[in-house]
């Protein structure tokens, strides 16, 4: 049920979608995330946020395939619990996602070593991943 009061259509937009370049093919190789990753995060009253970038649009191609929700579980498991959404900005070769309750009731009322989830990020690109060896070269 809408909630607008003025009676104003609603507004969507909506963008042509973007064409994804083609992950490089070859031998897998172990990296650190954030090798080829930047990222960076933080706290959104009790939820936590984290945007991840590429530097490049093959590196971007990589990133949206490999990093879903389940996956950023699996590489961060004390986040496994909580519900996260996964949004796509591919014009800026990004994903941002919403990590909901981390944070309790928020910053100053949580027990959690990183109250503001502001080293998430850090967390997160410590982790060791397997990419084509190609984009390995390419950092």
């Amino acid at each position: 049920m809408p909630t607008q009061r003025l009676g104003l259509p609603e507004i969507h937009y909506q963008s042509m979608p973007v064409q994804l370049a083609s992950v490089p093919e070859g031998p897998l190789v172990d990296i650190p995330f954030g090798r080829l990753f930047g990222t960076r995060s933080g706290d959104k009253g009790g939820a936590a946020n984290c945007g991840v970038w590429a530097r490049s649009d093959e590196a971007y191609a990589f990133l949206h395939e490999f990093l879903t929700v389940e996956k950023l579980k699996a590489l961060c498991p004390d986040i496994a619990q909580f519900n996260i959404d996964r949004y796509e900005l591919p014009n800026i070769r990004s994903l941002n996602f919403y990590i909901h309750d981390i944070l309790g009731e928020g910053v100053s009322s949580n027990n959690r070593i990183d109250g503001q989830a502001k080293s998430f990020g850090e967390y997160l690109r410590a982790r060791t991943i397997s990419v084509p060896a190609p984009l390995a070269t390419d950092v």
